[in-house]
């Protein structure tokens, strides 16, 4: 099982992780444009675990078990936009309280 990355190159962006406790993590999404960067945005997220083993041709994507990024479809349910690191921080702790009371 792999651990998700903390450091994430995908399309046009840079996704570094800056806190990470448990299942819930804050990264950092920064553009790899030159035009926009210094442009930041914090996306906070819910690592979930690959359910079944993903395989394009012959490359193996990921194993069963692996720590997955959730995707577009899981926006507003597992990940979180947030323009500053303070409201960002704000949802991560939310999310810490709601998962600790269960």
């Amino acid at each position: 099982m792999k651990a998700l990355k903390r450091r994430i190159v995908k399309q046009n962006f840079i996704y570094t992780q800056i806190q990470r406790e448990g299942n819930i993590a804050i990264y950092e999404q920064a553009s790899r444009s030159p035009a926009k960067s210094g442009h930041l945005h914090f996306e906070v997220i819910v690592i979930s675990r690959a359910i079944q083993k993903h395989v394009l041709g012959e490359t193996v994507l990921r194993e069963k078990g692996d720590e997955i990024y959730p995707g577009i479809g899981k926006w507003g349910t597992m990940g979180w936009t947030h323009m500053t690191l303070h409201e960002a921080e704000k949802k991560f702790h939310t999310l810490l309280a709601k998962r600790n009371e269960s």
